[in-house]
């Protein structure tokens, strides 16, 4: 069965429901790591015992580890890839890969399909 990425998946709302489940009453520790290209911070989030929240995020499957700046979490998605646990169930591209391949927001290229999936193989 085919089926597209934001139907089945629902990767944006799964995601979030874990991050809420992990940070819900507690206060957070951000760790900075660096600053992007943007001048934005890039920073580790922990909770008030030391767990990090990525790497949580990234063991279940709902989110990768984005190389560009840490291996940090390289080991986690290698583990819930081989579990197949959360979006490692099906093929996807991965975020960054499809930011690059596509318009910016707000514009869409001659001919492509308005609503912009992506499909995903479950």
């Amino acid at each position: 069965m085919t089926t597209t990425m934001s139907s089945q998946f629902r990767v944006h709302v799964r995601s979030a429901r874990l991050l809420e489940a992990l940070t819900a009453g507690i206060k957070v520790r951000c760790q900075v790591v660096e600053r992007d290209r943007h001048g934005r911070l890039v920073a580790k989030v922990f909770s008030p015992n030391g767990v990090d929240i990525g790497r949580r995020l990234v063991l279940a499957g709902w989110a990768l580890a984005y190389r560009r700046y840490s291996t940090d979490y390289v080991d986690a998605e290698n583990q819930a890839r081989k579990a197949k646990r959360g979006i490692s169930r099906g093929t996807f591209v991965n975020p960054w890969m499809w930011r690059a391949s596509s318009p910016p927001r707000g514009t869409q290229a001659p001919g492509a399909a308005a609503s912009g999936s992506r499909k995903l193989a479950t």
